[in-house]
């Protein structure tokens, strides 16, 4: 694995030596490219493929395992990523990860349990990086970014989940925006607010 662009880009990551399904390279350059071209209709005065359409902008990643989408925003300019990850294995990789791009002053870390934990996903805009494992119904921890991030207008919620899980089209008030397949994995953005109204849906 490798952070594909950005201030960072070509470094490698490790991945956590417990059976985790990494982010493939293919699947984190469609996931960015949509991201950015959604991030750059919404920031004034910042062009795609700049770091400008990143600046000031928090990032969650859930079920993060190695943490390679969030190290990922960071490279391209985003101010700071929150981890969030169940198990000790992938903790101490993100950890890693994070010291060995000297990274840690931008992050926070925490052991938790996405459906469950406080998220605290108080910001505005909030971009929120999911990945749950494919065996689980990933609608109830979309559930609960919904309900964290309920006091703020703006968010885009990137899921990653098994090709062929059925998720809803709305999901309290977040929408699907669109959804990419690629190979077993799917890839489903759903917005609120301004990210909903950036004319990307599609089926």
């Amino acid at each position: 694995m490798r952070v594909i662009a950005g201030a960072l880009r070509g470094r490698r990551l490790v991945a956590p030596n417990d059976g985790t399904r990494p982010t493939t390279d293919r699947v984190k350059e469609s996931i960015f490219g949509v991201v950015e071209s959604i991030l750059s209709r919404v920031t004034p005065n910042a062009e795609f493929g700049t770091s400008e359409v990143w600046e000031n902008l928090r990032v969650f990643d859930l079920c993060a395992g190695s943490g390679a989408l969030g190290i990922e925003a960071l490279s391209r300019g985003a101010e700071s990523a929150r981890f969030v990850e169940t198990r000790p294995a992938a903790i101490a990789t993100i950890r890693q990860n994070l010291r060995n791009l000297d990274l840690a002053s931008r992050s926070i870390v925490e052991q938790g349990d996405a459906r469950h934990a406080g998220l605290g996903l108080r910001v505005n805009p909030a971009l929120v990086f999911l990945d749950s494992p494919y065996e689980d119904d990933a609608t109830p921890y979309i559930q609960a970014v919904e309900s964290a991030i309920s006091v703020g207008p703006d968010a885009l919620v990137v899921v990653e989940h098994a090709h062929g899980a059925n998720l809803p089209s709305t999901l309290g008030t977040l929408r699907l925006m669109r959804t990419r397949h690629f190979g077993a994995t799917a890839v489903s953005i759903f917005g609120r607010g301004v990210f909903a109204e950036t004319g990307v849906e599609d089926s």
